[in-house]
C-alpha cells in the first residue's frame, strides 16, 4: 500500500506571493482565499494552501533535470501599471505553479535578481513599459537589468552581504526556504555597513557618474534577462 502513494505538490498561483514572501495569501478549505495573517507569518511552520495539488513526478517532468535547487524564482503575470506595485516577483519552494506566475531558471544566485526586481526603479520603469494587464516574458526582456557580472558602484563586498540581508527578510520568516539555504547568522555579522548607508553610497555614486558628462547605453544580448530567462 505504501508503494502506491505518490507524493503531491502544491501549486502555487500568483495570488500566493509577493514582496520577499511566498506566504502572501493562501486557500481556505471551502476554496475560498485570505491574506496570511501577522501570527501565521511568525510562525516559521505555517505553509499555506493550495488550491491545486500536482504529482511531484510532473514537476520533474516539466524542469527536465535543469533543476536542482530547493526554490524558484516567479512573478504575477497580472499586472497593471496603476497598480501600488507593477513588478512582483519573489523566490518560493519548488513547487509546481501556475500559467500566471512565470519562473526564472538561471544559474546565477536568484537572491540577486530578487533584489532587483524589488526596487521602485525597477518597479517605475516596468511601470512605463507595461501597456495591458500581463507582464509578459517580452515586457520582461526589454528592461534593462544588471547582469550577473556587474559591478555596482559601491564596493564588490557590499553587494553580497546586501543580498545576504533581503533574504533574511524572507528565508528567516519560514522553514520552508531554509533547507539548503546559503544564509547563515554569521554572514549577516560580517556585514560592515548598513542597508541605508549601501543605498546613499549608490545614490552618491550616481550623481558623481551623471555630472561627470558620462554616457551609457544598455548593451543587448550579453546583458538583461535575456541571457537569464529560460523559457
Amino acid at each position: 500500500m505504501i508503494a502506491s502513494l505518490e507524493r503531491m505538490l502544491p501549486l502555487y498561483e500568483a495570488k500566493m506571493i509577493h514582496h520577499y514572501d511566498h506566504r502572501w495569501a493562501t486557500y481556505e478549505p471551502d476554496g475560498t482565499t485570505r491574506d496570511v495573517t501577522l501570527a501565521e507569518k511568525q510562525n516559521p511552520e505555517f505553509v499555506v494552501l493550495s488550491r491545486y495539488w500536482v504529482r511531484e513526478e510532473v514537476v520533474s517532468d516539466r524542469l527536465g533535470g535543469r533543476w536542482d535547487r530547493d526554490c524558484l524564482l516567479g512573478w504575477r503575470d497580472i499586472c497593471r501599471s496603476t497598480d501600488e506595485r507593477t513588478m512582483i516577483g519573489s523566490r518560493f519552494p519548488t513547487t509546481a505553479v501556475g500559467h500566471t506566475m512565470p519562473i526564472v531558471l538561471s544559474a546565477h544566485d536568484l537572491r540577486l535578481l530578487q533584489m532587483v526586481w524589488s526596487t521602485f526603479v525597477f518597479d517605475f520603469v516596468a511601470r512605463q513599459k507595461v501597456g495591458g494587464t500581463h507582464m509578459t516574458y517580452g515586457y520582461l526582456e526589454q528592461l534593462t537589468t544588471p547582469a550577473p557580472s556587474f559591478t555596482p558602484p559601491w564596493q564588490d563586498r557590499e553587494s553580497p552581504c546586501f543580498a545576504v540581508r533581503t533574504e533574511f527578510l524572507q528565508s528567516s520568516a519560514s522553514w520552508g526556504l531554509t533547507r539548503g539555504s546559503p544564509f547563515a547568522p554569521r554572514s549577516m555579522r560580517r556585514c560592515s555597513t548598513s542597508t541605508g548607508s549601501s543605498v546613499v553610497t549608490w545614490t552618491t555614486s550616481w550623481r558623481r557618474f551623471r555630472s561627470s558628462g558620462a554616457r551609457t547605453r544598455p548593451r543587448t544580448g550579453s546583458t538583461g534577462l535575456n541571457v537569464i530567462l529560460e523559457v
